[in-house]
């Protein structure tokens, strides 16, 4: 069907609104089609090349192609380089413009070539590297991508879409032909959204869809999207890159915040614009997920032999079927008529099928990187840099490209040449001077070295270094924590289940190699994390920072041992067997207002370090890592009470809230509730987190003090895994050392004073509100000053386990010493105390892991017995 006749029914329906806001209909968008083609109309469809800026003429001038009267190949504007080359190859018959008199119009230069007769539209495939070679597609391709993308963004004709890329770029275009084919508006605003007057223009003409590539996305996180987004926009899209899958997650919940959507989508210019979608439901599960194929199209995976992969976590190459995809490549004038010779696209893109049923991209198999949403061509780089007479080679990652060059003097022509020729910014663009390029045996230049070279943010100047022992380092550190499970390129600690007991362990193993370690290093692949490794080994000669992670899992260590002494001392009937008055009473009372505050304190800190998870996904964990093991521990402490002691409580009301000493792990997953839902549903600022906290905190003086320990420690230790976050999240708290010394001196003070009542027998006016405000004051000085104490480290590393046995352990010990008529000397008795405590969970700890580790199907119960 002609594309005038399939806009023509919609008649005075707004179809496009200028940048100065006139307003056009269908039909005078359909009159401007059929006057181009009339203009145009000869013996045969003519070949244009159009300089494509967003703008009534030129998106009519797409359409007339569509339509099967002529052939465009656009390009941008002032992309001259790109111009020239595509007239070599090509010959166009017209070339389209805004003239110098500002009016647009068609010059002929030729005579049209041969063409088949279903060609409509060559886009060049990098955008603005100035490549000549373009993909060939047709109309039915177009059309076809275009009624799938409307079909999952249900675009109606109410909608009105921001046309925020250029029609150019593939996902420019399939923005026009969407929305038009649909019956929807294009908004064609003429000004970056960080410029005010682009929200009040979406405002005004009431823009319900807005899309962006990953680059445009950082941009709108700074300006802000829900302060600024019309109250009438249903949803909005990105594509043209991979978005880190913590800003989808956080992209996510705006959209649910403002009542719009957010749809993560996958494409190349070779399948027309788009090849698969994430649904909006599940942007904030699957964050890193490209989700699945769009309506009419087909997603598989093949090996290295070619072979379909069926399974699920197993990476091949990316195959995508359906009626979008091209024609196939041309490169010359002669390529023009060939017939389409596709039915399917390999897409150069590694990926793997999640559980969940969606694909989620892993790397690429070819030498192209994306900037600023473009797709850049490596080898058309070099090309030209060295047809000016440079010495290089290029490679990069998303977002960076970085030059090997032989002369540091052509460094400031390198980067005027990749400014203009292909629009990448100094701020992107990384220059290593060396004489003599690395090289792999057989003689071709050694791109993998090159890319261990590119600088991370805030890292040192790039050299190079021992790529085997940087990778050896990195599998190290991933084999201590997860001992022979399968490792690969694309296994993450997360991927692999990592939580906040071997998250410092394996931080620190990791600083060793990468000092500069990336905030969320977390997320990255083991791939990515040698590559960073690579980037990062200091000079010879010259020694690595101490790493930054080893004093906190030293605190938790302590307090571990504070949690394990309480417990061994005891009362008179049970731990040492001391009087309530003795010195070693007043002690273990007088760190109450530290001991488990600091315990509960550092469990937010370790949260909001790792926080890279959704609140469904982060609940799972925790039901998995605490009340797993805290069920079938108390479970088991029960049976073992009952026989030596005889057994009177509520069993029930025993499993459901913790045997004992127990409760603290299932405050812990009622507080990782809270805490999830407060990600899920309000903003991630302070405040809320603060009034949060002290409304939870106010129930305290409605528990009754004979109540569960559970109902009365609650309230009170919520707010200091609050802090905790805090502490993390807010800088000046551990940054600041006035207030660390003025929070060390009154810690110091206060616990000296409760000593001192505690032997002195008198009272403190207020000591629980006192010593809760001790208690903070405590953590943010022990966080600041504390010290990276092997032992302690060690100690801490297992803080899980001993948490969960040390009573168990320490009333086996102390019943086989009573047999033994062990003297009863209470510091004799409080260090085997210690160690029966500390030593035998450690056991137990290390010799389940190394049962679990050949095996991953005794992982759950391995976590039932050491929460690890």
């Amino acid at each position: 069907m002609d594309i005038v006749e399939r806009l023509r029914p919609y008649g005075q329906g707004l179809a496009v609104v200028g940048a100065d806001g006139t307003q056009y209909s269908f039909a005078e968008l359909a009159d401007r089609i059929v006057a181009i083609a009339d203009e145009l109309a000869g013996d045969s469809r003519p070949l244009v090349l159009l300089e494509a800026d967003n703008s009534i003429d030129a998106i009519a001038t797409m359409l007339a192609a569509i339509g099967g009267h002529l052939v465009v190949m656009p390009y941008a504007p002032g992309n001259d380089v790109l111009a020239d080359q595509l007239t070599a190859s090509f010959g166009p018959s017209h070339i389209a413009r805004v003239r110098t008199d500002g009016r647009f119009g068609f010059e002929r230069v030729g005579d049209a070539p041969p063409m088949h007769p279903d060609l409509s539209v060559m886009l060049s495939t990098s955008g603005s590297t100035g490549s000549a070679k373009c993909v060939r597609l047709s109309a039915a391709n177009l059309i076809a991508n275009a009624e799938s993308i409307a079909d999952y963004l249900e675009i109606t004709p109410a909608d009105r879409g921001l046309l925020t890329l250029p029609i150019f770029y593939s996902y420019g275009l399939s923005i026009v032909t969407s929305h038009l084919l649909a019956g929807a508006a294009v908004l064609l605003p003429d000004r970056s959204m960080i410029e005010p007057g682009f929200w009040d223009y979406a405002r005004r003409f009431s823009a319900t869809s807005f899309a962006g590539v990953p680059h445009i996305y950082e941009m709108l996180e700074r300006v802000g999207l829900a302060e600024n987004a019309p109250p009438s926009l249903r949803h909005f899209t990105q594509a043209g890159g991979r978005l880190p899958p913590e800003r989808v997650a956080r992209f996510g919940a705006v959209a649910r915040q403002i009542g719009a959507r957010f749809f993560v989508m996958y494409g190349q210019t070779e399948a027309t614009a788009r090849m698969a979608y994430l649904p909006p439901d599940a942007v904030e599960s699957a964050a890193g997920a490209i989700g699945m194929a769009i309506p009419g199209g087909r997603l598989t995976l093949r090996d290295e032999q070619g072979f379909v992969i069926d399974g699920a976590g197993v990476v091949g190459e990316l195959i995508y079927s359906g009626p979008n995809v091209m024609m196939g490549y041309a490169e010359t004038r002669s390529d023009l008529p060939l017939p389409p010779c596709r039915s399917e696209l390999a897409t150069g893109d590694l990926a793997m099928r999640r559980e969940d049923g969606f694909f989620e991209i892993s790397g690429r198999l070819t030498r192209f990187i994306k900037v600023y949403g473009n797709r850049i061509a490596l080898d058309q780089v070099e090309m030209q840099l060295q047809a000016e007479g440079h010495r290089v080679l290029a490679t990069g990652v998303d977002e960076v490209l970085l030059i090997a060059a032989s002369d540091p003097g052509s460094n400031a022509a390198i980067t005027r040449t990749v400014r203009s020729s292909f629009g990448i910014n100094s701020d992107r663009l990384q220059i290593v001077n060396i004489a003599d390029f690395p090289k792999l045996p057989s003689g071709k230049p050694d791109y993998a070295t090159l890319k261990g070279w590119i600088r991370l943010p805030g890292g040192e100047n790039p050299m190079p270094v021992d790529r085997t022992s940087a990778r050896a380092g990195v599998m190290a550190a991933f084999r201590a924590s997860f001992g022979h499970a399968v490792l690969d390129d694309q296994s993450s600690f997360l991927s692999l289940g990592g939580d906040s007991l071997n998250y410092v362990n394996m931080a620190i193993g990791l600083e060793a190699y990468i000092p500069a370690l990336p905030e969320q290093w977390q997320v990255m692949t083991i791939g990515e994390l040698t590559a960073a490794a690579e980037a990062a080994v200091p000079p010879v000669g010259e020694r690595a920072r101490r790493p930054r992670m080893t004093h906190l899992d030293a605190l938790r260590g302590l307090a571990c041992l504070l949690v394990v002494a309480l417990h061994v001392v005891g009362n008179p009937d049970s731990g040492i067997g001391v009087p309530w008055h003795s010195p070693w009473r007043a002690f273990t009372d007088s760190l109450t207002f530290v001991r488990m505050p600091l315990f509960t304190a550092l469990a937010g800190f370790f949260y909001a370090l790792m926080r890279v998870t959704t609140a469904t996904d982060l609940l799972r964990r925790k039901a998995e890592t605490l009340l797993l093991p805290g069920i079938t521990v108390s479970a088991l402490a029960m049976a073992l009470y009952a026989f030596r002691y005889g057994y009177t409580g509520e069993p029930v009301v025993d499993l459901l809230l913790g045997f004992q000493h127990l409760w603290f792990l299932f405050m812990l997953f009622y507080t990782f509730v809270i805490v999830a839902l407060l990600e899920r549903k309000g903003p991630r600022s302070w405040k809320l987190w603060a009034v949060v906290a002290t409304c939870i905190f106010c129930v305290h003086f409605l528990v009754p003090s004979d109540a569960r320990t559970i109902y009365l420690q609650f309230p009170v230790l919520f707010p200091c895994f609050v802090f905790g976050i805090f502490l993390r999240r807010i800088d000046w708290l551990t940054r600041s050392t006035p207030l660390a010394l003025f929070s060390a001196v009154g810690a110091i003070g206060f616990w000296l004073l409760v000593i001192a009542s505690r032997l002195g027998g008198f009272t403190i006016v207020a000591e629980f509100y006192i010593g809760y405000v001790a208690s903070f004051l405590a953590i943010i000085a022990l966080v600041r000053f504390f010290p990276s104490v092997p032992v302690l480290a060690w100690i801490g590393a297992y803080s899980f386990t001993i948490y969960l046995w040390h009573p168990t352990a320490n009333a086996a010990v102390r019943a086989v010493i009573d047999l033994l008529h062990f003297p009863a000397i209470p510091w004799l008795r409080f260090v085997v105390g210690m160690i029966a405590g500390t030593l035998p969970p450690i056991i137990v700890h290390m010799v389940v892991k190394r049962v679990v580790r050949p095996v991953p199907a005794l992982r759950l119960p391995a976590a039932a017995i050491t929460g690890a």
